[in-house]
């Protein structure tokens, strides 16, 4: 596909290029996208020397999956605490299931937090489902806000912290609604834990499936 969806719905993208004959890798957010290029900006505290131009390998993590392409890095800009990089748009993108979109169900105590005009209110919840991206949560009440939103997920490693971006209210059961948000702030190593959480789930529900089906055959 075209690069053509909206800023937005991009989290944030990882870069694949070489320094030398060593490949790295580097996080970036993207601030604008041109006609035939987009901008993308990094901290440029700690960044070694990159070469352009050069080809580089670009995943672009967006709220419904991964997208992969290799496109062309054109310029690097330092601008005070900030690098800047200007980027060929790609011609096309291939989308790949990536195992952070895997969504899992689990059930977590949370503190959902939702900023209005009279300061932040705070509910008791509990997660309906939950991967890398995002998390669904079970409320009584519909509660959004057009301002700030945030959750906090209890978790036996550590409280899993992000602000949100709210997806979709669905009707759960008679009196209960799903809430179901993007996390937009979520630290590296929280990202990391909800990972790894999900591709062992997955990995737990695939080999009981066909170990029981093995059974099955046995029997």
């Amino acid at each position: 596909m075209q690069l053509s969806f909206n800023l937005e719905d991009i989290s944030y993208l990882k870069m694949e290029y070489f320094e030398g004959e060593i490949e790295r890798t580097l996080k970036l957010a993207i601030k604008e996208k041109k006609e035939n290029e987009f901008i993308a900006v990094c901290e440029t505290n700690g960044l070694s020397y990159i070469e352009t131009p050069q080809k580089v390998a670009i995943d672009f993590i967006a709220h419904d999956g991964l997208y992969k392409t290799h496109t062309m890095l054109k310029e690097i800009r330092n601008e005070g605490e900030y690098t800047y990089f200007v980027i060929d748009n790609p011609a096309s993108l291939d989308y790949q299931q990536n195992r952070e979109y895997y969504r899992v169900i689990v059930e977590y105590d949370c503190i959902y937090s939702v900023d209005t005009e009279n300061g932040t209110e705070s509910f008791n919840a509990v997660t309906y489902d939950l991967s890398a991206g995002g998390v669904s949560i079970i409320m009584d009440e519909n509660i959004i806000s057009q301002e700030e939103m945030s959750i906090v997920i209890c978790m036996t490693e550590r409280n899993i912290k992000s602000h949100l971006k709210f997806i979709r209210c669905e009707r759960f059961e008679e009196s209960q609604y799903k809430l179901s948000f993007e996390f937009t702030d979520l630290a590296e190593k929280d990202y990391e834990i909800l990972q790894n959480l999900c591709v062992t789930k997955q990995l737990t529900s695939f080999w009981y499936k066909l170990n029981s089906s093995l059974s099955f055959f046995l029997l």
